[in-house]
């Protein structure tokens, strides 16, 4: 394989995995993972994601971090399938506060997205948290269940290892409506959020995310809701284009 060839079909740089929304809507735009940021390598013609830097606010102003993303992506167009690994906030302090060493949330994820051959369905599995091998919580408040004769119930050790393994796992869909698919239909589900977030007394849609992407023109508007506690949900917006359509630069 060729170096200009290895280079289209797997594309090094800071990436996130986001598959809830899929590749362009119309063809033959190259299918790549959505909300990820793309630039021109030089003069090739190749598409790279685009490196990120990012701030946060700190409460004490001699606590100084580096922490860095990365990630590569690997798509084939002739079978529209796309996987991405991607290693988020990876890094450490540089200076402490107090002396004691916090570390940065890192995040390792690996996910693969396949579109359906006969039929306009996107399908997507994530997994998050890979870094480390127990993704359960601990709730130190939580009361110990009884039977009616008072004896505590024995934890099911299968029944965690399979919940421990689905917390690692975020399942999403979209379908790809109209000739020129510029109507998406969009659904996810995060295990760990669910089981974390939501109220045992009390059904929610905590997990969950629904949204949908309509394409006029040369434009974009997608819209999604996430749904993370009883409290409330959050709302994205957005809308998009091409400047290269309308600006010859």
């Amino acid at each position: 394989m060729k170096r200009r060839d290895f280079l289209h079909h797997s594309t090094l740089g800071a990436a996130g995995i986001a598959f809830t929304g899929a590749a362009s809507a119309a063809e033959p735009e190259p299918l790549k993972p959505a909300h990820v940021q793309y630039r021109e390598l030089g003069r090739t013609g190749l598409k790279v994601s685009a490196v990120s830097f990012g701030a946060k606010q700190v409460d004490h102003p001699s606590l100084l971090m580096a922490a860095f993303d990365a990630g590569i992506n690997y798509f084939k167009d002739s079978s529209s399938f796309i996987m991405s690994l991607c290693i988020k906030n990876a890094g450490a302090e540089i200076t402490t506060y107090n002396g004691t060493r916090f570390g940065t949330p890192l995040d390792v994820q690996v996910g693969i997205s396949k579109k359906l051959k006969h039929l306009p369905l996107r399908v997507s599995v994530t997994g998050h948290q890979l870094h480390r091998l127990n993704a359960r919580y601990d709730d130190p408040n939580k009361q110990q269940q009884t039977d009616i004769f008072g004896e505590e119930v024995k934890v099911n050790k299968f029944s965690q290892s399979v919940d421990n393994i689905f917390r690692h796992l975020i399942f999403s869909g979209e379908f790809m409506l109209g000739k020129n698919q510029n109507l998406r239909l969009r659904a996810s589900y995060n295990h760990l959020r669910r089981k974390e977030l939501s109220l045992s007394t009390f059904r929610s849609m905590a997990g969950f995310g629904l949204g949908f992407g309509i394409k006029v023109n040369a434009f974009k508007l997608d819209y999604g809701l996430g749904y993370h506690h009883i409290a409330g949900a959050t709302n994205h917006i957005s809308i998009s284009t091409d400047l290269g359509k309308f600006i010859k630069f």
